[in-house]
């Protein structure tokens, strides 16, 4: 998912519930991984420190 920032920046919730739709999975638990990776990967990555922060739980 960190491979579409453009994507990821336009919509952050929208991706993550999208992507947990196409895969079958729990969009919640999607969402919290989806945020803490892009804290992790802030540091290297500044602008997903705003995608981070609309996924905060």
């Amino acid at each position: 998912m960190l491979n579409f920032p453009s994507r990821l920046a336009t919509d952050p919730l929208g991706f993550a519930h999208r992507m947990a739709g196409l895969l079958g999975l729990d969009p919640e638990r999607v969402r919290l991984w989806l945020f803490a990776r892009c804290v992790q990967e802030a540091v290297y990555v500044p602008n997903l420190r705003t995608a981070a922060i609309q996924l905060a739980p």
